[in-house]
């Protein structure tokens, strides 16, 4: 095993020399058009021979291209289980959804996938959940039964969100490798916090606020509940007294506007996977590779949008979060 993260390690330090830096996203942002920026990207190596030249196409072309290269190189893909995750459940979401409004959704499913998308399908059709595997089958019976008898695609999603992220927690954990535990345990913190923001502006009842949360390592469901119910200024003063993943200056962050708190959040997992820099063999610069790219291909898309709809630079530039490269 070792030999082959030797090789796999190896592979990849050779292609974050291609990782996009500022000054990358700097000529981005001086293109005047959609197309010459879309040109750019094709001179950077996003998308294939026969990618339609237009950045979304390119940005989606990269995604499947990134994920298809981790797949072929890992040794063992199970280590990114946790992060793939996230598409079982959006997938999930779109089916359920599609089914309830009778209209086809494939075209907003993810992959790659560890669930594959004709038994969600299936179960869905039929509302054998069973069929589905046991870290989202209690979630998906809840979910199916309150979207058919209240409507109410809030609530569905509230209590798949919730799956999700308990599960990648525990996936996480049972992998044993310390970055990636630190990494997905600080990216549900932030989702369970993000939660409870939301709800705490729209005034959510307990019930609803109740499917939205989960327990997570520095915080429990039950504190932060209980902010939640008291208001926004409770959840930042409770967010405020926590150290764990920066959480104190996460506050501060949202106290300037909820746009540097996302940024504050994506940097604080930026700086996680750096330390995968440091690792000469193992899964972490594998891991760290994979989020570098997928932060990159964020930064492309706000700058593409910001060329496309003739934005103010200095505003996409004020969105933009650290890169790896």
């Amino acid at each position: 095993m070792a030999a082959s993260y030797a090789y796999a390690v190896g592979n990849v330090r050779a292609k974050e020399a291609a990782l996009f830096k500022k000054q990358d996203i700097e000529q981005l942002l001086a293109a005047d058009t959609a197309e010459k920026a879309a040109a750019f990207l094709r001179d950077k190596g996003y998308g294939e021979a026969d990618t339609p030249l237009s950045a979304d196409a390119l940005l989606k072309s990269e995604e499947q291209k990134l994920w298809e290269y981790i797949r072929s190189v890992a040794p063992d893909f199970s280590v990114f289980r946790s992060f793939v995750l996230q598409n079982d459940f959006h997938n999930l979401k779109a089916v359920f959804k599609g089914l309830a409004a009778g209209r086809n959704t494939d075209n907003l499913l993810l992959s790659p996938t560890t669930v594959d998308i004709e038994v969600i399908k299936k179960a869905a059709a039929e509302q054998e959940f069973s069929l589905l595997p046991d870290f989202m089958r209690d979630a998906a019976k809840t979910a199916w039964d309150a979207l058919i008898k209240t409507g109410d695609g809030q609530t569905c999603d509230a209590i798949l969100d919730a799956a999700c992220l308990e599960s990648r927690r525990r996936f996480a954990e049972d992998i044993k490798i310390p970055m990636l535990s630190e990494l997905i345990n600080a990216s549900v913190f932030y989702d369970n916090i993000k939660a409870a923001l939301r709800c705490a502006c729209a005034e959510k009842p307990a019930d609803f606020i109740e499917l939205c949360l989960t327990d997570t390592d520095k915080l429990p469901k039950a504190r932060l509940k209980d902010a939640v119910l008291k208001g926004r200024e409770a959840v930042l003063e409770l967010m405020s007294g926590v150290s764990a993943y920066g959480c104190d200056k996460a506050a501060e962050a949202f106290g300037i506007s909820p746009t540097e708190f996302e940024k504050f959040v994506d940097n604080y997992m930026m700086s996680v996977v750096a330390k995968g820099r440091y690792i000469a063999v193992g899964a972490e610069p594998l891991i760290a590779y994979l989020q570098a790219r997928l932060a990159e291909i964020r930064a492309v898309r706000i700058a593409v949008n910001a060329v496309a709809t003739g934005e103010d630079r200095a505003s996409a530039r004020a969105m933009m979060r650290e890169l790896y490269g």
